[in-house]
């Protein structure tokens, strides 16, 4: 019986075409409203697995993408060098020509996969990739790069816009009006982190209980853009290709572990990864957070960030669920799943392994201290207690003392704030050890910078607490 084709027998241009088909459609479906940041923050409430469908079913096909690479590169521990690297190369192709087909979410995941951890150490591999391929991954990768905002995916999106519509105008007097190119797809993840980014930095209600529309208005423009960006991939002309389809399920999928354990088979530890293509790092969450405020400063209302009540928000951008990830990637990790789920289990990375870099889809990457030019970044903090281990999202800057930090997290759990004083601040550190934040100290510096930016409140011994209802 023959053996079925496997995805890497299709030609470039079938596999990036079969990707976009699927990219747009799922797009096409998305629901703008499900990706604000107070909606899609609901996702991992008790009894909201259903929540935000469209969504997640963008955030599936761009993990099962992400899934593919690492299958068919990691998947045959028994390929020489040359023969993996024919693999990476052919990989490279279709993320060009996912990038020609203007399909950034597809581009994104094939970019994450061979950034991550297990396939961006393979030292050997990557040493016999040709130089134009290796050219070409680096120019891709630059798009999803926030060190330069005139190469980043949403400079590119408004550039290609532009050009869209200048293409509109210059149509002469008695000439047949040129087509526009379709799409293009973006990668969702820009938009879930500029969301999630407004619904942090911004209250919902301003003082005298007035409605913040100035947010409202900028969710709207991004919800807007989502819409209009959805009617133009109408215009791709694509056929599904059933044998690359089923090419593309049928694929291995590895999980974390399963990645890391074969790449360590592949090359050994010992081998570094001199010879690893350079990829510059991704600017963090709080670092573009900073910025879009001082780029829209005279719109935003005032606030400060190191007052205790500045506006915060219990959300996390989320990424996709059930892929490989290391928080010790070199040059980006593959996605993670979506929102708060608490600390993962780190994998035993060898100590000659290169630092992180971009993360996907928005997830939020806590940065140290010394890779950071603002003094402030994103944490999560949970409460223990009977009613799940949900976390919320807060903005912590270097002038925030613990009581302040205590009081801001119950209020975003819906807990009266006099309690404040009866909880200690504790940081989830890896190997389920805690860090206790000391009461009345700097949590920015108190804090573990080698660790997530995962924090838990805990009741102090001795204090009891009796919820009384208002009678209505």
């Amino acid at each position: 019986m023959p053996q079925a084709p496997q995805l890497l027998d299709f030609s470039v241009d079938e596999v990036a075409e079969q990707l976009t088909l699927m990219d747009l459609e799922l797009f096409s479906k998305v629901r703008p409203y499900e990706c604000l940041g107070s909606v899609w923050s609901q996702r991992d409430r008790p009894g909201a697995a259903g929540a935000s469908p469209t969504v997640r079913a963008t955030v599936a096909q761009f993990n099962t993408v992400t899934g593919c690479v690492l299958g068919s590169v990691l998947g045959a521990p028994g390929l020489t060098a040359p023969q993996r690297a024919q693999r990476l190369e052919k990989w490279i192709c279709i993320a060009q020509r996912c990038r020609e087909l203007r399909n950034f979410s597809s581009l994104r995941a094939i970019l994450s996969a061979l950034q991550s951890n297990p396939i961006y150490r393979l030292k050997r591999s990557w040493g016999a990739v040709s130089r134009e391929p290796l050219s070409t991954f680096r120019k891709l990768s630059q798009i999803f790069s926030d060190e330069n905002n005139h190469l980043s995916s949403r400079e590119i999106l408004f550039q290609e816009e532009a050009t869209e519509g200048s293409q509109k105008e210059d149509n002469t007097p008695g000439s047949l009006p040129s087509k526009p190119p379709p799409g293009p797809v973006p990668y969702l993840g820009t938009f879930l982190t500029d969301l999630v980014m407004l619904d942090t930095a911004l209250p919902d209600m301003l003082e005298g209980d007035l409605i913040n529309f100035e947010k409202r208005r900028k969710e709207w423009e991004i919800l807007a853009r989502i819409q209009q960006l959805q009617r133009r991939c109408q215009s791709y002309t694509l056929s599904p290709h059933p044998p690359i389809l089923a090419a593309l399920h049928a694929q291995r999928q590895l999980s974390e572990e399963q990645s890391y354990r074969l790449s360590r088979v592949i090359e050994p530890p010992a081998a570094s990864c001199p010879s690893s293509p350079r990829i510059q790092r991704r600017i963090s969450l709080t670092k573009r957070l900073s910025a879009k405020l001082s780029r829209e400063k005279s719109s935003f209302p005032s606030w400060s960030p190191g007052n205790p009540s500045s506006p915060t928000s219990s959300v996390s951008p989320g990424s996709p669920p059930s892929s490989p990830r290391s928080r010790d990637a070199p040059a980006g990790s593959p996605p993670a799943s979506p929102g708060p789920q608490g600390p993962s289990t780190k994998l035993p990375l060898s100590p000659d392994l290169p630092r992180p870099g971009p993360l996907p889809l928005g997830s939020p990457r806590i940065p140290l201290p010394a890779q950071q030019s603002s003094e402030a970044r994103v944490i999560r903090i949970s409460i223990n207690n009977d009613h799940g281990n949900l976390y919320r999202s807060i903005l912590l800057t270097s002038q925030d003392k613990a009581p302040s930090v205590v009081q801001r997290a119950l209020q975003k759990h819906n807990v009266p704030q006099p309690w404040a004083r009866d909880y200690q601040l504790f940081q989830v550190l890896p190997g389920d050890r805690e860090l206790l934040i000391p009461d009345n100290a700097n949590v920015f510096y108190a804090m573990s910078p080698a660790a997530p930016g995962d924090f838990m409140l805990r009741r102090k011994e001795g204090t009891r607490h009796t919820l009384s209802v208002s009678p209505t």
